[in-house]
C-alpha cells in the first residue's frame, strides 16, 4: 500500500510536471506572438514613416500620384512655398500683427507675391496637365496663396485684389469641396463682388445724372471732374462702368 501511494504521488508529480511543461510551452508561444506583434508594429511604423518621404510609393492617392509624375521643378516650387510659409511667413505675420508693423506686413506681402508667382510659373510650364490637375498642384501651396490674400486685404482694405481671393477659393474647392471653409470663403467673395459692383454702378449713375443736369464739381479753368479715374466727362465711359458693375454683380 505504501508503495502504491508512492506511485500515485509520483504519477501526480509527473502530471504536475507535464502541466508545467505545457504552461511553459504556452508562455513561450505567447512570447513568440508578442514578439511577432512587436515586429508587426515596427514594420507598420516603418511603413508610416516611409510614406512621409519624398520618394515614398506607399500612398496611392490621386494628389500624391500627380506630384510624383510632374517635373522636379514643380515639386521644388511647392516644397519651397510650404517651407516659406511655415518657417518665415507665418512667424513674420504674427510678429507684425502684434507690433502693428506695416512695413513688416508689406515685406511678407511682397514675399507672398513672389512665392505664388514661382508656383504659378512652375505649374504653368508643366506639360500635359489638365485644368483640374493644375489646380490640384497649386492647392499643395495653398498656405502661400492664403497669406497673399490676408496681407493684401490688411494693407489695401477696400481696394484689395479680388483676384487673389478668387484664386484661393478655387484651391479650396479642390482641397475641401463643400467644407465650412469653402462655404465661408465663397460667401465672402460673393459679398465683396456684389458690394463693389453696386458701389461702382451707383457712382457711375451719379455721374450720368450730374452730366444730364449740367451739374458737377468744377476745377480751376472750368473743366468738369470725372469720377472715373483717367476718363473724360463723356457719358460713354460712365455707361461702360455701369455695364461692368452689372456684369460683376450678375457673375
Amino acid at each position: 500500500l505504501a508503495n502504491a501511494d508512492a506511485n500515485d504521488a509520483g504519477s501526480t508529480n509527473a502530471d504536475a510536471n507535464a502541466a508545467g511543461l505545457a504552461n511553459a510551452d504556452a508562455n513561450a508561444a505567447d512570447l513568440a506572438n508578442a514578439d511577432a506583434n512587436t515586429a508587426g508594429l515596427a514594420n507598420a511604423d516603418a511603413n508610416a514613416a516611409g510614406s512621409t518621404g519624398a520618394d515614398a510609393d506607399v500612398c496611392g492617392c490621386v494628389r500624391c500620384a500627380l506630384e510624383a509624375r510632374v517635373d522636379e521643378s514643380v515639386r521644388d516650387a511647392l516644397s519651397d512655398a510650404h517651407a516659406w510659409y511655415e518657417e518665415e511667413a507665418l512667424p513674420a505675420w504674427n510678429a507684425a500683427q502684434e507690433s502693428e508693423d506695416l512695413e513688416g506686413l508689406r515685406e511678407v506681402h511682397a514675399e507672398a507675391e513672389q512665392m505664388v508667382g514661382e508656383v504659378e510659373a512652375a505649374v504653368g510650364a508643366q506639360q500635359g496637365l489638365s485644368a483640374d490637375e493644375g489646380l490640384m498642384l497649386r492647392a499643395s501651396a495653398y498656405d502661400a496663396y492664403d497669406m497673399l490674400v490676408m496681407t493684401d486685404e490688411f494693407l489695401a482694405q477696400e481696394s484689395s485684389d479680388l483676384g487673389h481671393l478668387r484664386a484661393a477659393l478655387e484651391l479650396i474647392r479642390v482641397l475641401a469641396p463643400g467644407s465650412e471653409a469653402h462655404t465661408s470663403v465663397a460667401v465672402k467673395y460673393d459679398m465683396m463682388v456684389r458690394t463693389r459692383a453696386e458701389l461702382a454702378e451707383y457712382l457711375a449713375a451719379q455721374e450720368l445724372q450730374s452730366q444730364a443736369t449740367g451739374g458737377g464739381r468744377r476745377r480751376r479753368g472750368g473743366l468738369a471732374l470725372s469720377s472715373k479715374r483717367g476718363g473724360g466727362p463723356g457719358g460713354g465711359a460712365a455707361m461702360a462702368v455701369v455695364r461692368q458693375g452689372r456684369q460683376m454683380r450678375d457673375a
